[in-house]
């Protein structure tokens, strides 16, 4: 029986030492995202990002896993209480890391890029086109390429869901022109590069001009 004891000891003290270093390697690697993730940010534009939301992944990736290693170490310091402390503190760390992830999904709205419905419209070489869907529209931008790193240009529009979305970029000409379809019709917008639409005469006139460039 006394053998028996000590084999539990044995086990359960090897199983607390396997865990404390997870604990710890966790922690390492979070913080190493974390100060990967500040890096990037300060080194680019507010309004830019990195291409394929790498840095969004990113922070996303260092929360989950803050919030793990955070539950690693909480479980290495219940060992010493009882069971009504042990289920206030995980009731309190429950809270706390759902507060901690709504912290972090505001942090620039990084999470609202991955978790909410999107397209990229990407057939232009040097710029893309980005729709954050919160229905019942979309919120579309236009972001320029530059290596790694998409700089934000301008807001466009608002639109309803739609089809096959097609982005074309001339500069000299000042015009964005965004074509997209609904129901089996065919749309063509026309921006400026600060965001303002082309309407009535002057979209036309743009057109031409485009078609005559082409």
């Amino acid at each position: 029986m006394h053998f028996c004891v000590e084999t539990w000891k044995a086990r359960e003290n090897h199983s607390a030492m396997k865990k404390n270093k997870t604990a710890i390697i966790l922690t390492i690697i979070s913080v190493l995202l974390w100060v990967t993730f500040l890096l990037i940010r300060f080194s680019i534009p507010k309004e830019a990002h990195l291409s394929y939301q790498i840095d969004s992944w990113l922070l996303l990736l260092s929360a989950i896993l803050t919030s793990v290693s955070a539950a690693f170490w909480l479980a290495a310091l219940a060992r010493q209480w009882n069971s009504a402390s042990k289920i206030i503190v995980w009731c309190l760390y429950g809270v706390t890391s759902l507060f901690w992830m709504l912290v972090v999904a505001a942090f620039g709205s990084y999470f609202g890029s991955l978790v909410v419905d999107r397209y990229a419209c990407d057939n232009d070489k040097n710029y893309v086109m980005y729709s954050y869907f919160a229905a019942p529209f979309s919120a579309v931008s236009l972001y320029q390429k530059q290596g790694f790193v998409e700089t934000g240009v301008c807001f466009l529009d608002f639109y309803y869901p739609f089809d096959d979305p097609k982005l074309f970029v001339y500069e000299n000409a000042d015009a964005i022109v965004v074509q997209h379809s609904k129901n089996d019709s065919v749309y063509t917008d026309v921006y400026h590069f600060n965001g303002d639409i082309y309407e009535g005469s002057a979209k036309d006139s743009i057109l031409d001009v485009v078609k005559m460039a082409e």
